[in-house]
């Protein structure tokens, strides 16, 4: 910190103290204080030190300006009484002027002392291990294996994982406010954050603004969506929980959370379903140059999906040849990674199916083991395509249904639980060959179909086996719109999702999303406000340059 802003914040502490600020001096040492623990300790010395010379030297009355002329200008008397007041009076003076003194060197310490504080060494408590198109708040610049200290972040935009070093990893989405407290403690203010344990680590602990939470070596993960309190879910081990006391329940709530549940933590405990997939757990490794990244991620490219005609009966095949491919769009993972991983998706539509086709770059193609005969809360584990699309004319775009997360209080209205909003999961089951399809509704979720009856798939894997083509017709009756399906003109509201796997399709390894409205923030399983634009034409063959990215991002050629 430079002297002159040290010698500003001392010059607005004592205005604070002496209760002489603005509102512009206000809003001047907020804006010094906020995010910068550093000025906030000295901020706090300074208040802490005035308040120690103010109890030494106040005490014997001397509380104004006025007191200590009172003090200086004591006449003196030959009477015993005067001369018993001149004795307390010079005794009062000669303590004044100590406070004096002292006052002169505390002052003398805040004007000299920026040099030390910008000189001294924080203890670290963590670093960055890397980040997947981070963007910090107030522009700030944090490079891969930058050490932290405690300290406020913010992260606006992309992921972050951050090793602490009491063995804890954490991995952080964006938007996400958060302080590093220690080597094993961290506050989050709001946003998703995940935390894994290694095998020598110690505990860890998490304070939300509605629980806390101490971590008993193990995998976990937290939601604050700053409004509606927190939500705990736990993949490995086990975390003790304990509400924050309210006013209506002065005594705090605790609960012992195990391996596949999911906790709500407002006023009451409330359990929730648990999602596999409801938080990123691993990032990209950026040193693997073969673009095999664990958890591939991209930055959304498109607001808008456009669904076009289909001109002549489609045969479910694999082979998109017989398709009016001029709504296709591209979607792609950062480098190093859009080379193997990445989307070329296309729809179409008539008054009897929702024709969904896609080119899928995947270093590990169609090896899901996740069996549909076997239910489960969620089938893309092993890799897949989720689809988001409302199938409800009345409603158009945007949406403003959301999940019981979102809600204040966490009560679903009617309309959250349309069960016209669809959520499908498409997936290639390896052990028989099935082409899969799992559908829900509403934002609650309701209504699970697993391979109902009706609809057709087909999976081919690339010859280099390094992608998948996929092509599914999906009645509109399974989308609880066949009575009134979308129409040519209609605006309603889709979003696109692919999920990777690990080599043996077991496991969920990473995602790319796209087809979001740019301007909204959330995740698609809770806010449908998120879903970007659905457009179906009356005409095919859209004219070039109908189908636009919201921005200049890598490609890959189309195979």
């Amino acid at each position: 910190m430079s002297s002159a802003t040290h010698r500003r914040l001392a010059e607005l502490a004592e205005l604070h103290l002496s209760s002489n600020l603005d509102a512009a001096q206000v809003a001047e040492l907020e804006a010094l204080l906020d995010a910068q623990p550093e000025r906030q300790r000295i901020f706090l010395e300074i208040c802490q030190l005035h308040a120690q010379l103010s109890q030494e030297f106040y005490r014997e009355g001397v509380n104004s300006p006025d007191g200590l002329a009172d003090l200086f200008n004591t006449a003196g008397s030959n009477s015993q009484e005067g001369h018993a007041v001149e004795l307390a009076a010079s005794s009062k003076r000669r303590r004044v002027w100590q406070f004096l003194a002292v006052a002169s060197s505390f002052l003398l310490f805040v004007t000299t002392s920026s040099w030390w504080w910008s000189h001294r060494e924080l203890p670290k408590h963590a670093r960055l291990v890397h980040a997947v198109n981070a963007k910090w708040g107030q522009d700030r610049e944090i490079r891969p294996d930058q050490e932290l200290p405690a300290q406020r972040m913010q992260l606006e935009q992309g992921l972050a994982e951050i090793q602490f070093y009491c063995g804890a990893t954490a991995i952080i989405e964006a938007p996400a406010d958060f302080d590093i407290v220690g080597e094993d403690t961290a506050y989050l203010r709001s946003g998703r954050i995940l935390v894994r344990i290694n095998e020598h680590g110690k505990k860890f602990r998490l304070e939300t603004p509605t629980a806390n939470l101490l971590d008993l070596g193990t995998e976990f993960g937290v939601v604050v969506n700053g409004q509606n309190g927190s939500l705990l879910q736990v993949y490995d081990g086990e975390v003790l929980a304990t509400a924050k006391a309210q006013k209506s329940k002065p005594k705090p709530q605790e609960r012992l959370v195990k391996v596949g549940e999911a906790v709500q933590l407002d006023k009451e405990m409330e359990s929730v379903e648990y999602w596999p997939d409801r938080f990123v757990r691993d990032l990209p490794d950026p040193y693997d140059n073969n673009g095999h990244g664990k958890s591939p991620y991209n930055v959304s490219l498109y607001d808008t999906l456009h669904i076009v005609p289909a001109q002549v009966p489609v045969k479910i095949d694999a082979d998109l040849s017989d398709w009016d491919l001029s709504g296709r769009f591209r979607s792609v993972c950062f480098p190093p990674f859009g080379h193997n991983h990445y989307s070329e998706a296309a729809f179409m539509y008539d008054d009897q199916y929702l024709y969904v086709g896609a080119h899928v770059g995947d270093p590990y193609p169609m090896r899901s083991k996740i069996s549909p005969d076997v239910t489960q809360l969620l089938y893309g584990g092993g890799g897949g395509i989720a689809l988001r699309i409302s199938a409800d004319r009345k409603l158009g775009w945007p949406l403003s249904a959301a999940s019981k997360l979102e809600r204040k209080p966490q009560q679903l209205l009617e309309s959250d639980k349309n069960p016209k909003l669809n959520f499908l999961m498409l997936w290639h089951h390896q052990p028989d060959g099935r082409a899969c399809l799992h559908i829900r509704s509403g934002m609650d979720l309701h209504g699970s179909k697993v391979n109902p009856p009706g609809y057709q798939g087909a999976y081919r894997e690339d010859d280099d086996g390094l992608g998948y083509t996929l092509e599914y017709a999906i009645p509109w009756s399974l989308l609880n719109a066949g009575d009134d399906p979308p129409c040519a003109g209609d605006e309603l509201a889709a979003m696109w999702l692919v999920h990777w796997s690990d080599e043996q399709g077991t496991t969920w390894k990473g995602q790319l999303i796209d087809v979001m409205k740019p301007d909204e923030h959330g995740w698609n399983f809770d806010r449908a406000a998120t879903w970007g634009k659905a457009i179906y034409h009356a005409q095919g063959h859209l004219p070039k340059g109908t189908v636009r990215q919201l921005q200049s991002k890598e490609t890959v050629p189309t195979k």
